[in-house]
């Protein structure tokens, strides 16, 4: 009798914890762990997605600062090489016919570019030019640098400004100019008598025919910005203010202060009255932003985000044309 109440008691048993476990999860028990389980993975893929957002901007704003500091770097090293510093660069820019479109110049020099005369050979027509040129192994070319921030519906150019390097050598770039001593279009050599560095022209009747290249895009925009907040050129004598010249007047984000290195002689003599020229200066400051056009880990063209901080350089110009003796 034991036996077998305790056989039904232990099928019984068994025959309803088999009915419970086919029926399985309730239908609330099944949403409430879907929703749980969407939260976790929302947080998750929210996460992540800062995490790659994060990550995408940090190395925008590396890439774009090294690529200012390069900048800064290769204009430092090219106005090291000059000869004559403009401190206002807009006087030989208005004699320029194919200078860039909607571009401000910031920075105008010329300097010595060597000149292979390897299979240069002297005649009758060309001997003074060619035997100067043998001994000088160089010849003036005419540098500017130029910012804009034309970069609407371009393909190519994603940032907000850009700086373009227009240069003017003195020979073209074919493979017989400098054999035949074919000058380009507009040029005029500024050591010769009848022009100079400081007042220099074109070529009478000539439309100057320089090459322009971009240097580098993500420039911050040249907004004109009131003079209250001015990054103030460094040495600035405000008892002189022609001492150090700022170009462009309104804008911190691509800027150069140019000391003019001009002093007028008054002590009696040959040169009195003239201007003394000692060694210039050029201090250089240059800021990118990251913002991309059409990029959305960086929104915003002005935002603090995107903006870098100012880049700066000081180059000291130990090259003068015609300094007068005191």
């Amino acid at each position: 009798m034991t036996t077998g109440v305790t056989k039904q008691h232990i099928i019984g048993w068994l025959l309803k914890a088999n009915r419970h476990r086919r029926q399985g999860f309730t239908l609330i028990e099944l949403l409430v762990s879907i929703i749980v389980g969407s939260i976790i993975v929302s947080a998750l893929l929210f996460l992540v997605t800062e995490l790659n957002r994060f990550n995408g901007r940090e190395e925008l704003l590396t890439q774009t600062q090294q690529n200012m500091r390069r900048a800064l770097d290769f204009i430092s090293s090219d106005v090291s090489e000059a000869v004559f510093v403009y401190t206002d660069p807009t006087a030989v820019v208005d004699q320029l016919d194919d200078e860039p479109a909607n571009a401000t110049p910031i920075l105008a020099f010329w300097r010595l570019d060597p000149v292979d005369t390897e299979d240069l050979e002297c005649d009758d027509d060309n001997r003074a030019e060619c035997e100067t040129l043998l001994v000088r192994q160089s010849a003036y070319t005419l540098v500017v640098y130029f910012q804009t921030d034309d970069n609407t519906d371009s393909p190519i150019w994603e940032g907000e400004s850009r700086i373009i390097r227009y240069q003017l050598p003195k020979y073209g770039s074919g493979a017989d100019d400098i054999e035949n001593l074919n000058q380009r279009p507009g040029y005029l050599d500024p050591s010769l008598e009848e022009t100079d560095f400081d007042g220099w022209t074109k070529q009478t009747g000539e439309n100057t025919d320089g090459i322009a290249q971009a240097l580098t895009d993500f420039v911050s925009r040249p907004d004109a910005i009131s003079a209250a907040d001015l990054r103030p050129c460094p040495g600035d004598d405000p008892d002189d203010p022609n001492d150090i010249i700022r170009t462009p007047t309104l804008s911190n984000s691509f800027y150069v202060c140019v000391r003019s290195g001009e002093t007028e002689i008054t002590a009696e003599g040959f040169n009195e009255g003239l201007l003394n020229r000692t060694n210039q200066s050029v201090f250089i400051a240059l800021t990118g932003n990251a913002a991309r056009g059409g990029n959305d880990i960086l929104v915003g063209s002005s935002s603090d985000a995107s903006r870098l901080p100012t880049l700066e350089s000081e180059v000291f110009i130990r090259g003068v044309i015609e300094k007068p003796q005191e």
